[in-house]
């Protein structure tokens, strides 16, 4: 067994420990970082194996918070798919991921629900604003301050185009790659493949990664989505058709200056936004992440 193969397992391992989070030999496989392998054989090294889970050596305590966690995630799952059977029905919605901590299966019980949405082309500023306040309005939606906690409640922290340039991420660096296949999407199956084919340079970083992992919990199949399906069409008819070249502008006129206008507030830092992409990540461990991998030695 190659020795770069135990010491890749070692820096995988690493990276996951800042998340606190202990990795089954399935997760290590499709996460080993920087180094392709064909086989799932785990060789002895510097980590230890408690269990279903692999950890580095002195920090068998993560197993602990994994599966204490795990018990929250799931729940938060529950919720994001029931909530996914109703945004099917949305006019303009085209894919629906889950994000962050509960993507990854490590969501504690103060944690929102952080979900994804790919619009149809031209209309991302329409679908956002008719989302957030329907979201808004039935209570589930996550509030714009920081620093409080928000259980359960959904944060639509990243907004795509569906178009090559609405879909392809630009910080490509090991922190979004990993964030980019621990998505799990719930609709839109077929632009969750194209997603993960035009940011293929994640490969670098992730060699191993196989697009079926995160595609579980698609919910495209189920019997209802028919309805779901002829109701969004109704819909993208009587207010994306026509009338949206007229409402899109009004939408990212209204947007863009209640954005802006929490910027002139030192709200939402670590916000990027454009004509196909929208991203929210006003507290964003990425920096820190990366800087502190790099100072363990990987």
């Amino acid at each position: 067994m190659s020795p770069n193969l135990a010491k890749a397992i070692a820096t995988t391992l690493r990276y996951a420990e800042q998340f606190s989070f202990a990795m089954t030999p399935h997760e290590v496989h499709q996460f080993l970082i920087g180094h392709p392998h064909k086989t799932r054989l785990i060789p002895a090294g510097e980590y230890t194996r408690v269990g279903d889970y692999l950890v580095p050596r002195g920090r068998e305590d993560l197993v602990k918070i994994r599966r204490t966690r795990e018990i929250y995630t799931q729940k938060k799952i529950a919720r994001a798919v029931r909530l996914s059977n109703w945004l099917r029905v949305f006019p303009g919605v085209r894919m629906v991921g889950i994000t962050g901590s509960v993507a990854a299966g490590n969501a504690k019980r103060s944690d929102d629900i952080d979900l994804l949405i790919v619009s149809a082309r031209g209309r991302i500023w329409m679908t956002r604003m008719i989302i957030l306040a329907a979201m808004s309005l039935v209570g589930v939606k996550r509030p714009d301050r920081i620093g409080s906690h928000y259980d359960n409640k959904f944060c639509f922290n990243i907004w795509l185009e569906e178009s090559r340039g609405g879909l392809k991420i630009r910080n490509e660096d090991l922190y979004t790659a990993y964030e980019i296949c621990l998505m799990k999407p719930l609709l839109g199956g077929d632009v969750y493949y194209r997603f993960l084919k035009i940011n293929d340079w994640t490969k670098r970083y992730l060699p191993n990664f196989s697009a079926d992992y995160g595609s579980q919990l698609i919910q495209d199949s189920r019997l209802w989505q028919g309805f779901g399906h002829v109701a969004q069409y109704i819909l993208e008819v009587l207010v994306l058709g026509a009338l949206g070249w007229a409402l899109e502008p009004l939408a990212k006129a209204l947007s863009k200056g209640r954005i802006e206008a929490k910027h002139r507030r030192r709200y939402h830092s670590g916000v990027s936004v454009s004509d196909h992409q929208m991203m929210f990540h006003p507290e964003s461990p990425r920096s820190k992440i990366l800087a502190n991998f790099e100072k363990s030695g990987s």
